[in-house]
């Protein structure tokens, strides 16, 4: 949550279909890359966010600068 300046590359991800657990979910996030990537997962691969509903509503940041290149997802829910 709230990160700058992340790069995420050449990563495989495989988790068992019946867990639903999501990969990566930048929040409030700024310049973050994402690329030669494959991510299979029971649930959403990438997910954007920009705060909860929980939050106070000026507590929450839109992401931006968030960049996803050459990469391969499966998903049993959602996929991006």
């Amino acid at each position: 949550m709230r990160c700058q300046n992340v790069n995420i590359r050449g990563l495989t991800i495989i988790t068992h279909p019946i867990h639903q657990h999501g990969w990566h979910h930048p929040d409030s996030c700024r310049y973050v890359r994402i690329s030669d990537c494959y991510i299979s997962v029971g649930d959403d691969c990438i997910t954007i966010k920009s705060g909860t509903p929980q939050q106070p509503r000026d507590q929450r940041v839109a992401c931006r600068d968030i960049a996803i290149t050459n990469a391969r997802s499966s998903a049993v829910m959602a996929a991006w």
